[in-house]
């Protein structure tokens, strides 16, 4: 009777089991937090997105943030979010990476006897803001912040930091500094800087590339560990010829996956200014430039999937279709509202997420009187007539805004 009942039990098990098994499964991550599983993660999907989407940050303390492109909320001076920023103080950069967004710049105006010094926030959300502490160099001191990057290096998550150079032994040094979460950071003795000041980083296929301070230089990080990192240079674009680059100004990855460095020249030596992109050919190290319709020293870019995007002072806006081979606006192209709107843009980026291009800028005030109007603009396809204003932010202190940032997919 009692095998009988034992058998019959594993019976009732095995069907249970077999019916189970038809069923679909369901994986329960206790790492994820509870507000994810009723979001819907707990059946598959994505963990929602929480806080800022885009943060510009700038002179004074500034920042502006969105979670759609569309309205704005500013900060600055004696309203600041970042602790410990005094007024004045400039933010040069701000980037998004490991569920973090990080700032950097100096913590002092940089009038300042003292100088700027060195400043670190983090923030999960672009509302609650912490300082984190710079790493000091041989010499015991730190330098201002001007560029920042994040990406994989290695299979890890890696964040680089580099500022003004300084003295060491008698030779300049850069201030290069990293950081594995964005909260720590060490310091690494970089490349030898001569005279200039500082670089911009880019991170592109496990290597960071820092891009000089007169910008006519490029290094690529080689290898590196805790104790070492070695770089070399790459060819770059720049030089005094025709169809070359002679002022590099910043690097991009464009979305299908090439390197592309911007800045601008006099192509047809007509004393003119054009902004122009270099798409760096990995088989030789080479570049192959072109150039843009556009007649200025300072302006943003933007790369969507569709088009590349070029916006700049006075509101003149230029596009390409072909990865930037050929350009389709005039000198004279502006954007549709600008009639009503003088403006000039100094910042451009396209959100993935959003599917949004957002552009930056200022626009004097109407009686002439001190002070600028941050201006914040958007466009679901970036051509000339597709963009429209978003908002505003009136400064009596003339802010500048510096870098703006984006959440990546």
């Amino acid at each position: 009777m009692k095998r009988r009942l034992a058998i019959s039990l594993l019976l009732l098990i095995e069907i249970f089991l077999s019916q189970c098994n038809r069923a679909k499964k369901i994986e329960l991550d206790l790492s994820k937090p509870l507000g994810a599983l009723a979001s819907g993660d707990f059946f598959g999907d994505h963990v929602p997105r929480v806080g800022a989407e885009i943060i510009a940050v700038g002179s004074n303390c500034s920042s502006f943030s969105s979670i759609d492109g569309k309205g704005w909320t500013g900060h600055e001076g004696s309203t600041t979010l970042f602790s410990e920023c005094n007024t004045g103080a400039v933010l040069y950069d701000i980037k998004f990476g490991n569920g973090l967004w990080v700032a950097v710049g100096g913590d002092s105006a940089p009038s300042s006897i003292a100088g700027e010094g060195c400043g670190i926030w983090t923030s999960p959300d672009g509302l609650t803001w912490t300082r984190r502490s710079c790493p000091r160099n041989e010499s015991g001191g730190v330098s201002t912040l001007k560029s920042i990057s994040v990406g994989n290096e290695n299979g890890k998550t890696r964040f680089w930091a580099v500022g003004r150079s300084y003295l060491q032994s008698e030779r300049n040094y850069t201030y290069l500094i990293y950081s594995n979460d964005g909260v720590t950071w060490f310091h690494q003795q970089a490349f030898e800087s001569n005279s200039y000041p500082s670089c911009n980083l880019h991170f592109y296929k496990d290597h960071f590339y820092c891009m000089d301070g007169n910008y006519s230089r490029i290094h690529r990080s080689l290898s590196f560990s805790d104790t070492h990192w070695s770089g070399s240079l790459i060819s770059t674009p720049g030089s005094f010829y025709e169809n070359s680059i002679e002022n590099l100004g910043f690097l991009k990855t464009d979305p299908s996956g090439r390197l592309l460095a911007f800045g601008n020249a006099d192509p047809d030596r007509a004393h003119t200014i054009n902004a122009g992109i270099s798409i760096f050919n990995e088989s030789d190290s080479s570049w192959t430039t072109h150039f843009s319709n556009i007649e200025s020293a300072q302006f943003g870019v933007a790369l969507s999937p569709e088009r590349f995007v070029i916006a700049s002072q006075n509101c003149r806006i230029d596009y390409s279709e072909d990865g930037g081979n050929t350009w389709v606006g005039g000198p004279s192209q502006r954007m549709s509202f600008c009639t009503t709107y003088p403006s000039h843009w100094t910042h451009l980026e396209y959100h993935e997420y959003l599917k949004l291009f957002v552009t930056l800028g200022f626009r004097e005030t109407a009686d002439g009187g001190p002070g600028l109007s941050t201006l914040f603009s958007i466009s679901d396809s970036g051509l000339p007539e597709d963009w429209t204003i978003a908002d505003s932010w009136f400064s009596e202190a003339s802010t500048e805004v510096k870098s703006i940032g984006v959440k990546p997919l």
